[in-house]
Formats: C-alpha cells, sequence, structure tokens
C-alpha cells in the first residue's frame, strides 16, 4: 500500500485510491458499488444504478463483448459515478479513475480494449445515456450534443433496488464466463 489513500471496501479490502493493484479488486466489490450508485449524480427521478445502466449496455453489445460492457464503469464501485461535466473540471480525478479502469480491465480481461471494441462500447454506452435520460431526467437530455443522431434503444430502464440490481450484474457476469472469486 502506497500511503493513506485508500478507501475500506465490501470485503474488507484496501483499495489504494492512487495506486491500485489487481489483489486489492473483487468482483463482489465491483457489483456492490455499481449496485449503490446512483447514475446521473442521483439527480433522476427514481434511483437508477451504475449496475443496471452496466447491464443494459452489455445487453446492447455483440456476446464477446459483454464483458466488457459489464465493466466499462467498474471504477465507479471506488471512485463514484462523477458526472462529465464535474469529471471535465477534475483532470487529476480523471487520471485516477483511468488507472484503476486500467488495471481493472487487465485483471478481468486480460488487456484493454483494441479501439474496435471501444468504439462499439462508445455507441452503446451513448445509446443507454439517450434512453436513461428520456425516461430519468427531467429534461430528458434534449438539448445534449453528444446525443445528436444517436438511435436511442427500445431498452427497460427500470430503476431496480440494489439487490436486484446486483444479481442481474453477477448472473450476466457469469453468463459472459466471468468468475466470483
Amino acid at each position: 500500500m502506497s500511503g493513506e489513500h485508500w478507501i475500506s471496501t465490501y470485503t474488507g479490502r484496501r483499495f489504494d485510491l492512487i495506486d491500485p493493484q489487481p489483489e486489492t479488486i473483487c468482483i463482489r466489490d465491483i457489483v456492490q458499488g455499481l449496485s449503490h450508485c446512483c447514475r446521473f449524480t442521483g439527480q433522476v427521478s427514481r434511483f437508477y444504478s451504475v449496475a443496471e445502466h452496466s447491464v443494459n449496455v452489455a445487453f446492447l453489445l455483440p456476446d464477446h463483448l459483454r464483458m466488457i460492457g459489464l465493466i466499462h464503469d467498474a471504477a465507479e464501485a471506488y471512485y463514484g459515478d462523477v458526472n462529465t461535466v464535474l469529471k471535465s473540471l477534475l483532470p487529476d480525478y480523471k487520471a485516477l479513475e483511468k488507472r484503476a479502469q486500467a488495471v481493472i480491465y487487465d485483471k478481468y480481461i486480460g488487456r484493454a480494449p483494441d479501439p474496435d471494441e471501444c468504439l462499439a462500447l462508445k455507441r452503446m454506452d451513448l445509446r443507454m445515456l439517450g434512453a436513461e435520460a428520456r425516461v430519468l431526467l427531467a429534461e430528458g437530455g434534449a438539448d445534449w450534443r453528444c446525443l445528436d443522431g444517436v438511435e436511442i434503444p427500445d431498452v427497460p430502464v427500470i430503476g431496480q433496488r440494489p439487490d436486484v440490481a446486483r444479481t442481474a450484474w453477477l448472473r450476466e457476469w457469469r453468463l459472459a464466463g466471468g468468475n466470483v472469486e
């Protein structure tokens, strides 16, 4: 452990926010954090977790990319779901989150997604963003330039309780070939 910049996790590990190590990352901690972390900084009509979002993104992807879809926001289990506008003002935060996400990809996939996989993921992530904004936000994302020309999928945006979202995420994780330590 490099210093005093760690958090305690659900399973009792110490996750170093500055120097994340694979042995301190655990699927049970990831799904616990994601299932309790609300999208859109909580400014939604009902609770909607990052875990539910990740399952929906994975659903839109081809089978061989489902695991990537499930963990594409996994670092948020440790750092929280900071909105895009605030993230743009916090370059150090972005660097920390990116470093942790790289360690997570390496641990569970053995590599970072390649450029084609990143493009497919980004497309589906934006499509889900549009679906979520339409259902969960008062203004529905109507003036968001990032959604210009994006085909909004007909995917249910339910707003599951954390325990239900956790169970759904773990089911998809196992179906994608992942194991739970």
